[in-house]
């Protein structure tokens, strides 16, 4: 699958060299809000990298909520990436860490309210060459398999357990919700010839329905 990787001219020539040995088509864009967008036909991911002194300062001086809000209303995907040990770039300042404490909260918990509107993942990462590795796991999983299946018995005899896992590759679709279906239909046939009305009332949802009811009626 196609990967474009979007970067801010002024992120370090060694992460950018990096990219660059993984074959990868990278485009410099000066008006990214944030460092990094990696992009492909079914998945947008953003990234905001910042050592740690700069986290501190960038929270103390507010220019991070812009690019939080940035992270969350245009990707899929947003990770705020912080290189170092916050605590030893706290303790040269007077921020409060009770205050850096409500931040992290904050971030995770708030979203844009507009665009993707996605919550934010953060990483504490330890050296700029942890951030590459981490950069290359993030571009080559976009390319592939973005379902997590929930932990099923390995047992053939688990008909259940293999429907739910089956029904959890629906996008949009967890255990939660394939349970739900489960409780409602006899059997996994039941549900492919289900109309769209039915299944929006045996899960609850009717944006989940709408993905299950296209899932087994799209043509390839």
């Amino acid at each position: 699958m196609a990967v474009e990787v979007r970067v801010d001219p002024t992120e370090p020539a060694s992460i950018k060299d990096y990219i660059k040995t993984l074959d990868i088509n990278l485009l410099p864009d000066e008006a990214l809000p944030f460092d990094y967008l990696i992009k492909t036909p079914r998945v947008i991911i953003g990234i905001e990298r910042k050592t740690n002194k700069d986290f501190v300062s960038s929270i103390i001086d507010g220019r991070i909520n812009q690019q939080l809000y940035s992270l969350s209303a245009s990707t899929h995907y947003g990770i705020l990436a912080i290189i170092g040990n916050v605590t030893s770039a706290l303790m040269d300042t007077r921020f409060r860490r009770k205050s850096y404490i409500a931040f992290l909260v904050s971030s995770i918990i708030k979203t844009a309210h507009d665009g993707y509107d996605t919550r934010i993942s953060l990483v504490n990462l330890d050296t700029e060459e942890d951030f590459k590795l981490f950069l290359e796991e993030i571009i080559n999983l976009s390319q592939g398999n973005l379902v997590r299946l929930p932990t099923v018995s390995t047992r053939k005899s688990d008909v259940r357990g293999a429907a739910i896992a089956f029904l959890s590759t629906i996008p949009g679709v967890g255990e939660v919700t394939a349970n739900k279906l489960l409780k409602n239909y006899a059997c996994i046939k039941d549900i492919v010839n289900s109309d769209l009305e039915t299944i929006v009332d045996a899960v609850g949802s009717y944006d989940k329905a709408q993905k299950i009811y296209n899932f087994f009626n799209m043509y390839f």
